[in-house]
């Protein structure tokens, strides 16, 4: 598996409001699991993908442990 930052960018009526990154996982080539907009630190998301690649974070896991992420921050 590899987990992997997203990028979300968020518009209302054509104007972008926010830019948000999340964080995806997959196995094979394809995506089994993505968790959109979780903060707007692209560096803080890219830590936690690391982290999870590391550690070999089963995608079950994956909610908890962006739980403990957010309740870091």
């Amino acid at each position: 598996m590899k987990y992997f930052v997203i990028k979300d960018e968020v518009a209302e009526e054509g104007v972008l409001m926010h830019i948000g990154y999340g964080i995806a996982v997959k196995d094979r080539n394809v995506v089994i699991k993505s968790v959109p907009d979780i903060c707007s630190s692209h560096k803080a998301v890219k830590k936690l993908c690391n982290m999870c690649n590391r550690l070999k974070l089963d995608s079950e896991q994956l909610d908890d442990v962006i739980q403990d992420f957010l309740a870091g921050i």
